[in-house]
């Protein structure tokens, strides 16, 4: 169950640039300002899941520590484990180990996408799969990633106009 953001070229009339490019600097700054909505996401995600282990928790670590949020999820991550418990997944290769952050974090490697194009060809994706079993199960009542897209999207709103303008200038307007 994936989760898409609205790119940010929709909102942002980005897609001005898609022929000509932008400058290096001007990618730099537009690169920050996707990672920064991103972290908006992680921020607000994961303090809808529920931590009764850890591991669905854990498993937003790598994403966080991709845009550089791992401080602001520090506080959410503390004392969620619990030993003992096992993860049945048939099939994967975390199928029987303790259910732990550490196993979240594991199963979280290879649950988000981003990329943010070239200079040449501006091109901003998000992704985020669900990459445990408990979190799927309990996805409709937690709602964090639609609490996430949500919280992405305003920072998006809120920030562009200002970020952009002051990056792109009169040709922005």
């Amino acid at each position: 169950m994936p989760t898409n953001a609205v790119p940010l070229f929709k909102l942002a009339n980005l897609d001005k640039f898609a022929s000509g490019g932008v400058t290096a600097r001007q990618h730099l700054v537009v690169k920050r300002f996707w990672r920064m909505a991103i972290r908006e996401f992680v921020r607000v995600a994961i303090r809808h899941v529920n931590g009764l282990t850890g591991m669905s928790r854990g498993s937003f670590i790598p994403l966080a520590t991709a845009v550089k949020a791992k401080t602001a999820i520090r506080g959410v991550l503390r004392g969620t484990s619990q030993s003992g418990k096992l993860y049945y997944h048939i099939g994967s290769p975390l199928h029987k180990q303790p259910q732990t952050t550490a196993l979240g974090m594991r199963a979280g490697e290879h649950a988000y996408s981003i990329t943010w194009g070239s200079p040449s060809r501006l091109h901003l994706t998000f992704t985020f799969h669900i990459s445990t079993i408990q979190h799927q199960v309990h996805e409709d009542l937690w709602q964090s990633l639609d609490a996430g897209l949500e919280a992405m999207n305003t920072f998006i709103e809120q920030n562009s106009p200002a970020w952009m303008e002051d990056t792109f200038g009169d040709f922005w307007v």
